[in-house]
């Protein structure tokens, strides 16, 4: 299957504005994920799929379903867009005795 994805996530510099991305219908939707993901540099989960027909998002409920099973038909256009992430706040490593291993 192909799917023409036009790239809302981070478009210039190295990153095309429109691209094919081409998987199997028995790969499941975070597969489907991690393929742009490579073609865009950032990490899987960033990346908000939604469907360019009816302006659907495709959610993380879905991401165990293969693409056939979700109903995505070949050539399909799919809009990319970013995705909010939690920030991951830094912590120093202690050792049972409170100290600060990060020293």
């Amino acid at each position: 299957m192909t799917f023409l994805c036009n790239n809302d996530l981070n478009p210039g510099v190295g990153n095309p504005k429109n691209f094919l991305v081409k998987v199997y219908g028995n790969q499941t939707i975070k597969e489907l994920r991690a393929s742009i993901a490579d073609k865009l540099t950032v990490t899987w989960d960033q990346v908000k799929l939604v469907r360019y027909s009816d302006l659907s998002e495709i959610g993380d409920t879905h991401n165990g379903k293969t693409i056939s099973l979700y109903g995505l038909q070949d050539s399909e256009r799919l809009t990319i867009q970013k995705r909010p992430t939690l920030k991951i706040m830094r912590v120093p490593l202690l050792t049972e005795d409170r100290k600060d291993l990060t020293d």
